[in-house]
């Protein structure tokens, strides 16, 4: 029986430190995304059109 908790609770200890690192890999992917995104969304590119520039052409 002891053996048992001790194998159940090695279990738990590996699922809380996976999950642990699991939401933070999420939680900075999301903040990273949000920092740089990649292209102009098509609101930014309608809202240059509607102040009278055009969407720069590189």
């Amino acid at each position: 029986m002891k053996d048992l908790l001790d194998i159940f609770s090695i279990d738990f200890i590996a699922i809380g430190i996976a999950g642990f690192i699991y939401f933070f890999f999420i939680m900075s992917f999301i903040n990273i995304q949000r920092r740089f995104p990649k292209s102009k969304t098509n609101n930014e590119k309608t809202q240059e059109r509607n102040d009278g520039n055009e969407p720069k052409k590189e």
